[in-house]
């Protein structure tokens, strides 16, 4: 089982896995992940995350002023 987690403020969204174009491995792609910030201040964004490492390939962040919904499927938190 692998786990990500970077704050208790930070909420994920249900992943979507996304293989790499032509690959035959079951983990070689990505893992996408709308990211609910609760904190002050802070902005909600879409994580992009290796699937076989889950290290963060990238962060794409939201204006302050654009809310998230929340996913069809709901947010998750880690305990």
């Amino acid at each position: 089982m692998k786990v990500w987690n970077e704050s208790n403020t930070m909420y994920p969204s249900e992943i979507t896995y996304i293989p790499r174009p032509g690959s035959t491995l079951e983990d070689d792609g990505v893992l996408l992940s709308v990211v609910k910030d609760v904190e002050e201040n802070a902005r909600d964004f879409l994580l992009v995350l290796d699937a076989k490492t889950f290290k963060v390939l990238a962060k794409a962040f939201v204006p302050k002023s654009v809310q998230l919904p929340t996913s069809f499927h709901g947010i998750f938190q880690t305990i």
